[in-house]
């Protein structure tokens, strides 16, 4: 028998953040074979949680190392943000429509922390990563190599 230890953090400060997911193009439609999308995506950081799994449940969760392993995840409140306003998307600027549903990802997908500016009722996203921050998927590698 073994125990996995979860720990549950709570950020000091909430943060906007910017993270990229695979989403299928064809979620409403069920009978059509799946295609996935790399897609950017706001949100605020709610949590971190840090998965410890020791080294004796190595064997039965099919872990190849014999270090300890830990898998670190955050827990973002998606928003929503506004896509007709395209005046400003040249300058990595955003608005938020509203929160949406609760993601959690592992950490490393969070690409970088951003900028809100508040304007009444409405929120505008700065990115100050500009092109900087990006995801590169395996795929995309082995076509820079080939280029």
């Amino acid at each position: 028998m073994y125990f996995l230890h979860v720990y549950v953090l709570l950020p000091v400060l909430t943060r906007l953040s910017q993270y990229q997911m695979y989403v299928d193009k064809f979620t409403s439609q069920r009978r059509h074979a799946e295609e996935l999308e790399l897609q950017t995506f706001y949100g605020q950081l709610e949590h971190i949680i840090y998965i410890h799994f020791p080294a004796s449940a190595h064997q039965d969760l099919h872990i190849l190392t014999d270090a300890d392993a830990c898998i670190i995840l955050a827990v973002i409140c998606n928003t929503v943000v506004d896509e007709s306003q395209q005046e400003l998307l040249q300058l990595d600027i955003h608005f938020s429509l509203h929160e949406g549903k609760l993601d959690v990802i592992d950490i490393t997908s969070m690409q970088c922390l951003i900028g809100r500016v508040f304007n009444g009722d409405h929120c505008a996203l700065i990115d100050h990563s500009g092109s900087l921050a990006c995801t590169i998927h395996v795929d995309n590698i082995n076509k820079l190599k080939d280029e």
